[in-house]
Parts: C-alpha cells; sequence; structure tokens
C-alpha cells in the first residue's frame, strides 16, 4: 500500500464497554437485521463480548450470564424462536431444490438440534400435502436438477455431462435411484 492508501482507511471504531444495556440495544440490532436461531444468535453476541472484553482488558466469562439471561428474555418473548425460524429455513431452502441432507447440513452450523430441524421438515411436507418424505425430495431433485439444468433440462441435452450431473447432484445430498430416474433422457413419444 502506498501513502495515499493507508490515508484513505476507515479506521475501525474500538468497541464499546459491555453493559445490559449495550448488549440489549447490539441484540435488537442484530435481530432487526437478520433472523437466527439461539444458538447462532449467543455465537454472534459472544464474539461481540470477546473483542469488547479484549479491548477494555475484562474477562469475558463475567458477561456470559448476563447474554444468557438476555436470550431467555428474547426466548420467552419470542424475539428468538426455533421453531419458526427452522420452518422458514426449510420452507426457502426447499423451494430452491435443497435435499433434506443439506437442509440438515445447513441448519446444523446454525446450531440447531435434529429434532427441531426434523419437526420443520415434517411440518412442511405436511403443508404442502407430500404423502411422504420421498415425495418433497423427489420435488426438491426435480427443482434442483431444472435449476442447474442437468440432464434432460439443459438446452440442447448434452449426454457427455451425465456423469458430472449425476456427481452433483449426489454432493447436494440426493439418492442416487432418485438422480438416476431424474437425470435419464426421456423418451419422446
Amino acid at each position: 500500500m502506498t501513502e495515499k492508501d493507508h490515508s484513505t482507511q476507515k479506521k475501525r471504531r474500538p468497541p464499546k464497554k459491555i453493559s445490559q444495556r449495550y448488549l440489549e440495544n447490539a441484540g435488537l440490532f442484530y435481530l432487526e437485521r437478520y433472523a437466527t436461531s439461539s444458538a447462532n444468535f449467543r455465537r454472534v453476541m459472544r464474539r461481540k463480548i470477546n473483542r469488547s472484553a479484549k479491548h477494555h482488558e475484562h474477562n469475558p466469562e463475567d458477561f456470559y450470564p448476563m447474554l444468557e439471561d438476555l436470550i431467555e428474555r428474547y426466548l420467552s418473548s419470542g424475539l428468538l424462536n426455533d421453531d419458526l425460524y427452522s420452518f422458514s429455513k426449510v420452507r426457502g431452502l426447499k423451494s430452491r431444490g435443497n435435499s433434506d441432507r443439506m437442509i440438515y447440513a445447513k441448519l446444523m452450523q446454525k446450531g440447531l438440534p435434529q429434532q427441531t430441524i426434523q419437526k420443520a421438515i415434517d411440518e412442511y411436507n405436511e403443508r404442502e400435502g407430500f404423502e411422504t418424505k420421498d415425495k418433497s425430495e423427489y420435488e426438491a431433485a426435480v427443482k434442483y436438477a431444472r435449476k442447474r439444468r442437468f440432464g434432460p433440462y439443459r438446452t440442447p441435452p448434452n449426454p457427455e455431462r451425465y456423469e458430472k450431473d449425476m456427481a452433483a447432484m449426489a454432493r447436494a445430498g440426493f439418492k442416487y435411484d432418485m438422480i438416476k430416474d431424474i437425470l435419464s433422457p426421456k423418451d419422446e413419444q
């Protein structure tokens, strides 16, 4: 960097000291901008606490109980709702053609337990009228193949890409038999 580049860089403000009011304001500001799970919210706020504690030479462990109280209040008031969050994420991910396995992986990264994720998937399938999990999964696989223009959804069809298309769908979490059925060339009748 040149000397001029250093002068135009924006200096980062030092973090504020942690207080109950500061945590509440920072938490509300975060929740206004992002929907999140309680575990992910905890992670985000702990990073904020750690950064502030390091800068002001405090022990971050002293502020964690304050954060836990805040999370409990937000859960009881409905500002944080893991069931609602997981259902909305499942609905969005299914509409984009994600497999159940991919949905599990993404939501577990957000700190949601398996039971909550399974409950959301079951609720989604029930609301959408899928009698079985396989029908929901098949529809998601078709959406994924259509979106990515795999197999018969490619214009013009390219049978040489069959193996690569199958591999991509397998990495996305779909079962072999389902992939084979979707990507097999359809006979024109």
